[in-house]
């Protein structure tokens, strides 16, 4: 027997009030956003993107001066990223960057990072990929407006060249262009 429509109709409600099937803005924009600025000094054009997600670092347990840092980053960003796991390891497809992004198996990456002559190895790894360094993301925290989001980064760019931290990045609508409000820098080689 089929169901009612009124049926119908409340399982679409309720749905629509927990956000169960609902998707998130595509993150293509983001990523585009984040390979347009620069990190440590390099473009962000001209490096590669790993082929695998980080996870982001959690802020639970940080101390109190960094967590001021995030102060004026919106509650919902804050608290999704003060999870024990904000977000996982995972793939990074091509669908998720912006188009002409250059995606290489982390696998081929950290194979040329064996060993400890760093100079050889980042010698290699410019000849083999024409890079001039490789970026990290984790998956993209954003908000239920779909105006705010958190995301981690990490980079390298030789052997003390690099770079991780999180960008909070903002829109005034849900069909405005992404750009960045804060950056955030964890760590710096």
């Amino acid at each position: 027997m089929a169901p009612a429509w009124s049926d119908v109709l409340y399982v679409l409600l309720l749905a629509s009030v927990c956000n169960v099937g609902l998707q998130k803005p595509s993150s293509a924009p983001i990523y585009a956003e984040l390979l347009a600025r620069r990190y440590h000094g390099v473009a962000g054009e001209l490096m590669i993107v790993k082929d695998r997600t980080v996870a982001m670092p959690t802020l639970v347990g940080s101390a109190t001066d960094w967590l001021a840092k995030f102060g004026d980053v919106p509650a919902e960003l804050r608290q999704a990223a003060s999870r024990q796991a904000p977000t996982k390891i995972g793939e990074m497809s091509a669908s998720m960057l912006p188009p002409r992004t250059r995606i290489v198996s982390t696998q081929a990456v950290d194979a040329i990072f064996t060993g400890s002559d760093f100079d050889a190895h980042w010698t290699a790894f410019y000849r083999q990929f024409d890079a001039r360094g490789w970026i990290s993301f984790s998956d993209v925290i954003v908000t239920d407006s779909g105006r705010d989001a958190l995301v981690y980064y990490e980079s390298r760019c030789g052997g003390l060249c690099g770079e991780g931290g999180y960008v909070w990045l903002h829109r005034g609508t849900s069909r405005s262009q992404w750009v960045v409000t804060k950056q955030v820098i964890s760590w710096m080689a």
